[in-house]
């Protein structure tokens, strides 16, 4: 964590949340892993330490500090919560970061403050905000207005902490005719008639943390439901999306950073022809590659969390550190997996478990290509740089 946005209390900081990571996660990966959801008393722990809700305002929870205070935890949260604990963690901080950003002060009193005593935990079911009008002809949720309440229909797909979640922050459409300008967003409570667990879903990697299909069967709320105006949820994702990114990137390189700290060590155990094999040139540039495509998206995404932390935009930015972490960690743990050999190929090996969890990172949230997209959209029409059509 050698760079110049950090100082010596960020360090400080970094020691105290490794030496408690080490410790309450380290030993019950697997148990929790095939758990296959959040650890409550987990939960409760990182809240009682002040983890949970580190930027939020003060006065929802026991501490304000920035942004770079949250993201050194969510780095180290990416590098010893393999499994998918760091994930359940991490969207459960995104939900609560909406909230603030754009809730009223009866939502963010309600939902904030039992979340960050540990008491509650959220989930995200953003899907709609990754489609382009046309797409938006198979959207998951619909919203009806009736009087001064809306009534909900459709399902949500992939919904990460979506069993274990006491709310969720949903976005559907209120005017399919705006297209994107047509959606809101609601809080709605798990236990809402109508709403209902439709499938568990079983992942590849990120299998520490519980991630359903939801249905929403006539599901009433009621106006005061709705985050901030109504057709403005795009709007307000522009802007969260920004931290989104990052929060994902964080996680990319905290894994990275396990990933390659583990393979230098096997690669100076395993011992091949006489020698170990960290002495073969070839496994020498493999290493050495993995620390450079590491080393890049360090400095795409310290680039994007300083300008967040300077209230800046950072669209772009946050774009490219998401696009390259998400591709980095696939290529990086790939390449741990072909250092360690066969022994990478077997479960007793966590070497496998990272490669599962990082092929999740270009995929889940936004994709690669979607954040191409946008980066190269983005680009044209602020003329930075110019781009062949």
């Amino acid at each position: 964590m050698s760079h110049w946005i950090f100082t010596e209390e960020h360090k400080e900081f970094k020691k105290s949340v490794q030496k408690f990571l080490e410790k309450e996660v380290s030993p019950y990966i697997e148990e929790w892993e095939n758990n296959g959801e959040i650890d409550k008393a987990f939960l409760t722990q990182l809240a009682e330490m002040g983890y949970i809700g580190i930027s939020l305002p003060e006065e929802y929870g026991d501490i304000n500090t920035d942004i770079v205070t949250e993201a050194v935890f969510l780095e180290q949260l990416g590098k010893y919560g393999t499994g998918g604990i760091a994930a359940g963690i991490s969207y459960h901080l995104m939900t609560l970061s909406y909230i603030s950003s754009h809730g009223n002060d009866k939502q963010k009193s309600k939902y904030l403050k039992p979340s960050i005593r540990g008491e509650m935990i959220g989930a995200l079911a953003f899907n709609e905000i990754n489609n382009d009008l046309e797409g938006l002809k198979n959207t998951e949720v619909r919203a009806e207005q009736q009087k001064d309440d809306y009534v909900l229909n459709g399902t949500k797909e992939f919904v990460i902490n979506g069993i274990s979640a006491d709310f969720l922050c949903i976005t559907v459409i209120t005017d399919y005719s705006k297209g994107l300008e047509g959606i809101s967003s609601f809080i709605v409570d798990r236990e809402t008639p109508g709403l209902k667990i439709k499938r568990k879903v079983k992942k590849l990697g990120w299998r520490g943390v519980d991630t359903a299909d939801i249905e929403f069967d006539n599901v009433r709320v009621s106006r005061e439901s709705m985050i901030g105006e109504v057709s403005k949820a795009y709007k307000y994702l522009k802007k969260s999306n920004q931290w989104f990114r990052v929060i994902h990137a964080l996680l990319s390189i905290g894994l990275g950073k396990r990933t390659l700290e583990d393979t230098i060590r096997y690669s100076k155990e395993r011992k091949q022809f006489g020698k170990t094999i960290n002495h073969f040139q070839a496994l020498q540039h493999k290493m050495a590659d993995m620390a450079i495509e590491l080393e890049k998206t360090r400095s795409l995404t310290y680039r994007s969390l300083y300008l967040l932390s300077e209230k800046q935009n950072a669209e772009i930015e946050s774009s490219m550190s998401k696009a390259h972490a998400g591709e980095m960690i696939k290529v990086l743990t790939d390449s741990a997996m072909q250092v360690y050999g066969g022994m990478g190929y077997i479960m007793e090996t966590p070497v496998q478990r990272y490669w599962r969890d990082a092929r999740g990172i270009s995929v889940i949230g936004e994709s690669t290509e979607y954040l191409y997209k946008l980066i190269e959209n983005t680009l044209k029409q602020n003329k930075r740089i110019e781009i062949n059509s």
